[in-house]
């Protein structure tokens, strides 16, 4: 966990970095971040690092607290209490106004994303301002599905899904959480936004 917020910590840093070089009118503003997630273990963690790196941070959760989010986190963001899953366009006004209020968000971070839909849902609506990167935080699960044509330790570059049905309905039914959550990368790169994947 820390391993993870420390390198999306160093990634956004360099983010920062190289907006200052290319436009000097948005450095001068804070940067800011929108999380989904944000309360859980290594949402917090992360929350804490954009902090800690002066972002200016809102996020977006159903409110639990985990991880002491509500006392150590909650207080220091524009939070969004908000059920994702249950429509952002028809259950999270708070959503929309953020959008409405907000011409420009230099990073989305995207810790609790679950298959296309909502991908898509989440990807249409940023597509509305001005995103500089939407990064979106999978599990390694995403390597049970899919075709490793080599030996040694997994790589990046390994997400090849099978081409032929029956095989790669094989490959879904061994992890359907990582059939999922590859099903959200597939769909974040096919969105037209600028992205990495952690």
């Amino acid at each position: 966990i820390h391993l993870l917020s420390s390198m999306v910590a160093k990634l956004l840093v360099l983010l920062g970095v190289l907006i200052a070089e290319t436009n000097s009118d948005v450095y001068v503003r804070p940067l800011k971040a929108f999380v989904f997630g944000g309360n859980g273990q290594i949402g917090s963690a992360v929350v804490k690092m954009l902090l800690k790196n002066k972002y200016e941070v809102t996020i977006l959760n159903r409110g639990s607290d985990y991880f002491n989010s509500k006392r150590e986190i909650v207080p220091q963001v524009n939070f969004i209490e908000c059920d994702r899953f249950k429509g952002l366009k028809s259950y999270c006004p708070a959503f929309m106004s953020y959008l409405s209020n907000n011409l420009h968000v230099d990073v989305v971070i995207d810790l609790n994303c679950y298959t296309t839909k909502y991908m898509r849902h989440s990807t249409e609506l940023f597509k509305t301002i001005n995103v500089g990167v939407y990064i979106f935080i999978s599990p390694d699960n995403v390597y049970d599905v899919t075709i490793k044509r080599h030996h040694g330790p997994t790589k990046e570059t390994d997400t090849e899904r099978p081409k032929d049905k029956e095989e790669y309905n094989t490959y879904a039914n061994v992890d359907k959480y990582g059939h999922f959550k590859l099903l959200a990368e597939e769909q974040l790169a096919s969105s037209g936004l600028n992205y990495l994947i952690f």
